[in-house]
């Protein structure tokens, strides 16, 4: 993947930084390839990689990536104390990301310390946000989170968050996520279709941003300038340019939007979409022939959300002509595979639950508890989703405000698996509990005597096999 305005200098830099280490006898060819065959497998920065094994220090790598990237070598800890007016130039969360900051200004330019001075895409964000042409400083990331730690007075927090929890590299592709072999390959077509809105909708923590960095991984080709506009980054993803907004405004979300449509990436992320003007810088994206993929915090359903779609959230109609799929998801929790139970209950209970089967008898299971999942009976969560690809009725049907029935009649047949027919399908197929199940559904568990039993007895062995006496059960009866 070729970041936008990176015009391939990472690979220029890595190849360029052994040859002048080598030709300045400070490495030997030999270290130079054991360092190569290291970051084959790693990843990191080919200067990272000769300091970790001692071939050389940190400073010396720095002063010659410097010199070859026009940006000088500093060292904040020996500067001048930096005026408050220049660091409120970059907004804390953009600095504390990326590990930049702010150092000074010369007339119309602001120099600004960077781990990554390769970086053109982040130095032109800057440029717009600021108003300021760009200069840059390379500096060490070390010395950059403990400076920008200090500048914005969060010293404590900062390094705790920043050592507690890493950005992690690994995500899941699509087809662990939990769509049903007729969902995966509908959401595929019109996510690599490359044009157009598709929007991701659910409550908060419904893993909505998890199924965007899945989809992200389907598209990271070559070819593709990819932008993610987050409100916290959870993840690095390579070869994506990734940037954060604070989560308080829509004004920092929409400003960064318009900021990254003037240079026309392909394929636009987005979380949690808010206000009009958002919607409206969307809307200019999609007009250009880009995919926006966007999540949406809420608790409608796909009807209800299109139902209100033109009256709470767009006067930019730019956006309902270039939609594409709404996914609605929900997280349901996962049965622990390792210790994985069936059980038998009756076609009658199974029918009155809404399952659409047949016969006298069928098998649902639950998790019997073991130490993988702290004898909890479930591990992890399943994604549930329901898809509606949106066809030139419906849009036509959202820009009348017509009502839910009208959309609802005008579902296209592509529209795959409701909500109820995906849970039924992990139901039986022990992927999730009947439990979970029911309250996904809004049903109560003890409307139904045969389950309720079943479940106090899974959980009366549960804890008998744990303890060996039957006190365990009975403490567990008087307190249910």
């Amino acid at each position: 993947m070729r970041p936008l305005g990176w015009d391939n200098q990472a690979g220029y830099r890595q190849k360029k930084l052994g040859e002048m280490l080598l030709a300045a006898s400070l490495i030997d060819e030999g270290q130079l390839v054991t360092a190569l065959t290291k970051q084959q497998r790693s990843n990191k920065k080919l200067g990272e990689i000769l300091v970790n094994l001692g071939y050389t220090n940190e400073e010396l790598v720095l002063n010659l990536l410097g010199k070859q990237l026009d940006s000088p070598y500093i060292r904040i800890a020996e500067t001048e104390r930096i005026d408050k007016a220049i660091i409120q130039r970059i907004p804390e969360n953009l600095a504390e990301r990326n590990l930049i900051l702010p150092v000074k200004m010369e007339d119309d330019t602001l120099w600004v310390a960077m781990s990554d001075p390769a970086n053109q895409f982040l130095k032109n964000v800057l440029a717009l946000l600021t108003g300021y042409h760009i200069k840059s400083y390379i500096a060490s990331p070390k010395e950059l989170k403990q400076a920008i730690a200090h500048y914005y007075s969060r010293s404590g927090r900062f390094e705790q968050t920043t050592e507690a929890t890493p950005l992690h590299s690994y995500f899941l592709p699509l087809k662990q996520l939990g769509f049903t072999p007729r969902q995966l390959p509908v959401f595929a077509k019109y996510l690599e279709q490359q044009k157009g809105c598709l929007f991701i909708i659910g409550s908060e923590y419904s893993g909505k941003k998890t199924t965007v960095y899945a989809s992200l991984r389907q598209l990271n080709f070559p070819d593709n300038d990819i932008v993610s506009v987050e409100r916290k980054m959870d993840y690095k993803l390579e070869g994506i340019n990734q940037l954060e907004v604070a989560d308080t405004s829509d004004l920092d979300l929409h400003l960064m939007i318009d900021s990254v449509n003037q240079f026309n990436p392909n394929i636009l992320a987005v979380e949690n979409i808010q206000g009009v003007e958002s919607w409206n810088s969307i809307g200019r994206m999609a007009e250009k022939g880009s995919l926006v993929i966007g999540t949406i915090n809420t608790d409608q359903h796909i009807l209800d959300f299109l139902v209100d779609f033109p009256n709470l959230r767009t006067s930019h109609y730019s956006v309902i002509e270039h939609l594409t799929l709404v996914a609605e998801q929900k997280l349901v929790r996962a049965i622990c595979p390792y210790c994985q139970a069936v059980y038998t209950i009756s076609g009658k209970t199974a029918r009155k639950m809404g399952l659409k089967v047949k016969g006298a008898t069928i098998n649902i299971y639950k998790g019997k508890g073991c130490s993988v999942c702290n004898h909890t009976g479930y591990y992890g969560y399943t994604a549930c989703y329901e898809l509606l690809p949106i066809n030139d009725t419906i849009k036509d049907l959202i820009m009348q405000k017509a009502g839910k029935a009208k959309l609802k009649k005008a579902r296209p047949q592509e529209m795959t698996s409701s909500f109820n027919d995906v849970l039924q399908e992990k139901l039986l197929k022990g992927q999730v509990s009947a439990e979970d199940y029911l309250q996904v559904m809004d049903k109560n568990i003890n409307q139904f005597k045969e389950l309720k039993t079943a479940q106090i007895m899974a959980t009366f062995w549960t804890l008998f096999e744990r303890s060996g006496s039957v006190n365990a059960y009975l403490q567990y009866c008087r307190k249910n």
